[in-house]
């Protein structure tokens, strides 16, 4: 070993070490191998002086001053620290309490809207006025009590007076959302007696136009004539009365002018068909005229019962206009105490020990006491180092000495002594005295000894076959109005909600319909009945109903096409439709299986009587052997009749 090298080695330590690290070094050559307690006696010595090294560097930090410094400065990253969490915690709980204020001012607007719509007959708004309801409970309940899941706390005292308040008012509030709810049935019943006296209406206008045009025909009297006309005014503004009542509830002023319009169309009815000398009539002598009147006569008779029933009806519908106007008026004050509450929630942000202006000076104060602590350890270090140069500086000469007289070592001399020359390099001499002395004694066991190692490795390696599996898979007309729903169909019309689903229909159904008898704007209407018609058939399936709502949806398309005509008789046939939609309604999936007397044959009979063939004729006529089935059901009827 060269001494350049060895220099090398001694000088990357301190000046304590480099005599250890030099120790080390022929200690690994000579294999540690005979005597382990002399070697664990200068590892002893090596790790006291490593520790009296490491005690110095540590005084330099502990003195009073920067000790004192230290644990002030961790006091206020402590504070900051401590701070930043609180605020964070306040202001996630403030986000939430903004949430759920600015969420309930929504829903009070929202509330104060679908009362509004309820009232005026939308049925599904009722739903969403009780989820509405709910919501704003859970959310209040938030507010007042805190959430659990969200571990949200109750909310701070400071809002107490505006939390009562808005506590009172839905208290009102919901009483009033209540009755409107509660009037559901009442609501939903007057909507279907007034469709139903409407259509009836509609009947009788038919029937009253066809009276007049035969009077006219056959010359009669022209105040008879006049009585005629006048009676298709008395039936309008009856029409005109029912759909008031409906949109405003109770009153008095629009039920005394409908009885009033029955008992003068009634007095003419009467007179028309026995006569009536006051009015001077006479009893008409004409066939057509007689059987006009006896139908009228008919549908008119069970209107005064119907009417009853609608001002019974219609007190609800009154009180549920107060309730709506009553929910509106304190929207506005709902709006204005969740701001108000908003702005409180918002007053009560960083405050004390959770201001932001707390944290930021506990962070410049910790930055002072950083900047000073270092600046003290700048001032204390550089004093040391200059107190340890001069110390290594005589090192130095006495480990350049000391090398000297290793120089006959690198040439292989074993029998090389070292002399103790300084204080600071002792027991560096005494360990390479120590490792030559080794080496020596190693070199004698060398020459007389010879080791022969063999070595034998057997691998077995064994192989698994993956064994697949097989998987065999096993493989897998009757009358269109006597066809009994599969539990699949039923289970389709129950999860599609039928029973609702029709209710809407059939009020679109009996617009388009009344709007059709009255020839108003009748390619629209039909389009109308055409898509109800369409939505049936999905609803309905493979089913008597979904045949029949099938057919009824090609009729319809022959009237909009001209193939068929739109007569007496046809709107007849569409007016018995809508029987079969009140009894879908009433009783579900049940009546899936069954349609009304002859009704199908009816409509099957219209399709086969086109004069010309649109798409969903010839579909119908193709899928239900159109002459055979309308002749069978023919033969049907007649047997039931």
């Amino acid at each position: 070993m060269s001494a350049g090298l060895l220099f090398d080695t001694i000088a990357e330590s301190d000046p304590i070490a480099r005599g250890k690290a030099l120790c080390h070094r022929y200690c690994e050559r000579a294999g540690k191998a005979d005597d382990n307690q002399q070697l664990k006696h200068h590892k002893e010595e090596e790790n006291h002086y490593m520790v009296e090294s490491r005690k110095i560097n540590v005084n330099i930090l502990i003195t009073p001053t920067i000790l004192g410094l230290v644990i002030l400065a961790t006091f206020l990253v402590g504070g900051a620290g401590v701070n930043y969490y609180l605020a964070a915690k306040e202001n996630r709980m403030t986000s939430a309490y903004l949430g759920y204020a600015h969420e309930l001012q929504t829903l009070s607007q929202e509330i104060a809207k679908n009362s509004k719509a309820a009232t005026e007959g939308q049925v599904a708004i009722f739903d969403v006025l009780a989820a509405n309801r709910s919501d704003f409970d859970a959310i209040l309940g938030y507010l007042i009590n805190g959430n659990q899941i969200m571990s949200l706390p109750a909310s701070p005292e400071d809002t107490k007076t505006e939390l009562d308040l808005a506590s009172a008012l839905w208290g009102e509030t919901r009483t009033q959302i209540d009755d409107i709810l509660n009037s559901r049935e009442e609501m939903v019943s007057l909507r279907d007696i007034v469709g139903d006296l409407a259509i009836t209406m509609s009947a009788i206008q038919l029937d009253n136009n066809k009276i007049v045009a035969t009077m006219l025909l056959t010359n009669a009297p022209a105040n008879q004539v006049a009585l005629a006309q006048r009676q298709t005014q008395l039936i309008e503004r009856m029409s005109r009365s029912l759909e008031k009542i409906t949109e405003l509830g109770a009153n008095k002023a629009l039920a005394d002018r409908f009885s009033r319009d029955s008992v003068n169309f009634s007095r003419v009815l009467e007179g028309m068909a026995n006569g009536n000398k006051e009015l001077l009539l006479t009893p008409s002598n004409n066939a057509d005229v007689q059987d006009s009147l006896t139908r009228i006569d008919e549908l008119f008779r069970p209107m005064t019962a119907r009417m009853a029933q609608i001002n019974a009806k219609s007190l609800y519908v009154a009180e549920m206009k107060k309730s709506a106007e009553s929910i509106f008026q304190s929207s506005v004050d709902a709006r204005d105490l969740f701001s108000s509450l908003a702005a409180r929630y918002e007053s009560t942000r960083g405050k004390g020990i959770k201001s932001p202006h707390f944290g930021i000076g506990c962070v410049i104060a910790a930055l002072m006491m950083l900047a000073t602590i270092c600046l003290l350890i700048y001032r204390k270090a550089k004093k040391f180092i200059g107190e340890t140069s001069y110390q290594n500086e005589k090192n130095q000469a006495a480990i350049l000495q000391l090398l000297g007289e290793l120089a006959d070592l690198d040439d292989g001399d074993l029998r090389v002594q070292t002399a103790v020359i300084e204080s600071s390099t002792e027991a560096t001499a005494d360990s390479i005295t120590f490792s030559i002395d080794q080496v020596r004694q190693l070199v004698s066991k060398i020459k007389g000894t010879s080791t022969e190692v063999s070595t034998n490795l057997c691998v077995a390696i064994g192989e698994v076959k993956p064994e697949g599996t097989g998987v065999a898979e096993s493989p897998r007309s009757t009358h269109p109005f006597e066809i009994k729903p599969a539990a699949e169909v039923r289970a389709a019309f129950e999860k599609q909600l039928g029973r609702q689903a029709t209710r809407k229909i059939r009020q679109r159904y009996q617009q388009a319909l009344i709007a059709l008898l009255k020839k108003q704007q009748p390619r629209q209407n039909l389009n109308v009945m055409g898509k109800t018609f369409s939505r049936l058939v999905q609803i309905c399936g493979v089913s008597s109903k979904g045949n029949l709502f099938r057919v009824a949806l090609a009729v319809a398309e022959g009237i909009s096409t001209g193939a068929i005509k739109l007569n007496a008789h046809t709107a007849e046939i569409l007016k018995r439709v809508d029987a079969e939609l009140k009894d879908l309604i009433n009783r579900g999936a049940s009546s899936l299986g069954e349609v009304s007397g002859d009704l199908g044959a009816e409509l099957l009979k219209l399709v086969n009587g086109a004069k010309r063939e649109t798409p969903r004729i010839a579909d119908v006529k193709s899928s239900f052997f159109i002459r055979e089935n309308s002749q069978n059901l023919e033969k049907k009827s007649s047997a039931l009749n």
